[in-house]
């Protein structure tokens, strides 16, 4: 599991404070693709600064499976089984520290996402039939239906693999580590309160990978809608994550 042994790789240090809580990301897509700035000012808190490459912003689409969830002083417990995650993320910064906003979550436990969307603030949607699992030829097979009332059904479907077994560490200033080296998360409440949620992991170990999506677009609020371009894909076969308790900035 996770350690703080390795944190040259950050753009800033972890936290002092002892972190929370662990657990295991395996079998993760990322879906990159560029997006007006005026597309994101709905959604995006305005105590937030919509973070750019090169002036261009940027949403990803997040596949995977959560797995081994325990807490700090009872690891050797895991009390929540492993369940599959969307999630839809931009980049942002406060005071000049960079992070991901969560647009959306879709998770396949229930219980998680009632209690993330209180814990952290974050815009949880329980999606059923949600799954990752491989098929005959060896890919990975997403899909993920959401139901919400405040929110048009959203049914998402993607295959996807690694086309190379060759692994890459983002370089800093290039895109690929602007778009995943990212250590904190910002969530804001409905009294527009702003948190923060420290995380770390390793480096991530990327892969050049290949996707087909169902869905020419997204839904990012109520009525928005993005169009979904791929335009950077990456693989990663698992990690290890440390969480801390979230803050109210």
């Amino acid at each position: 599991m996770q350690s703080l042994g390795h944190t040259i790789h950050r753009p800033f240090p972890p936290p002092e404070k002892k972190w929370i809580m662990q657990q295991t990301w395996s079998n993760l897509l990322f879906v990159h693709f560029p997006v007006s700035i005026n597309s994101l000012k709905e959604v995006v808190p305005r105590s937030l600064s919509i973070d750019t490459y090169k002036e261009v912003a940027w949403v990803s689409l997040v596949l995977f499976t959560i797995e081994n969830i325990s807490f700090k002083n009872f690891r050797m417990f895991t009390l929540i089984p492993s369940f599959a995650e969307m999630n839809i993320r931009t980049y942002v910064t406060y005071k000049g520290k960079p992070g991901v906003y969560f647009i959306s979550c879709d998770a396949g436990n229930r219980f998680v996402c009632n209690v993330v969307k209180r814990w952290y603030s974050i815009n949880f949607y329980f999606a059923k039939n949600i799954l990752i699992k491989k098929n005959h030829n060896n890919q990975l097979f997403f899909k993920s239906s959401r139901m919400d009332k405040n929110m048009n059904d959203q049914n998402i479907e993607a295959l996807y693999q690694p086309t190379s077994s060759v692994i890459s560490h983002a370089k800093k200033d290039t895109l690929d580590y602007f778009l995943t080296e990212r250590y904190c998360l910002f969530s804001c409440n409905i009294k527009n309160d702003l948190f923060i949620g420290n995380i770390h992991h390793d480096q991530w170990p990327l892969q050049p990978a290949y996707a087909e999506l169902n869905t020419p677009e997204i839904q990012i609020s109520n009525d928005v809608y993005i169009p979904v371009s791929p335009t950077k894909l990456h693989y990663v076969k698992r990690m290890d994550a440390l969480f801390w308790n979230i803050e109210k900035l």
